[in-house]
């Protein structure tokens, strides 16, 4: 997802709110293109995980969704290719307030 002037939100998420299903997707992405991992994002929903977001955000009754400092289930970029890579930890700022 490249980010756009009307949606770009780079604020840091204080406390995650719905960690999401247990999967190995869920976790910290740029996904505003802000240089930082701040956003959180999972499959949400009912009835578990939807699987790889680059291949699917939304699958039956669930649906990829990211937190960003001001939406907790942020889903701007439905309709559009995911193409934010996990991070392997959130932003310094969010580890060491």
């Amino acid at each position: 997802m490249a980010p756009s002037e009307d949606s770009t939100d780079c604020s840091i998420v204080d406390t995650v709110v719905g960690m999401g299903y247990d999967d190995e997707y869920r976790g910290w992405y740029d996904v505003n293109g802000c240089g930082v991992c701040n956003q959180y994002c999972r499959w949400v929903g009912w009835f578990g995980i939807g699987g790889d977001p680059f291949e699917q955000i939304a699958y039956e009754s669930r649906y990829w969704a990211c937190q960003t400092g001001t939406e907790v289930y942020n889903t701007d970029f439905r309709g559009q290719p995911w193409t934010a890579l996990k991070c392997p930890t959130p932003a310094p700022s969010i580890v060491d307030p």
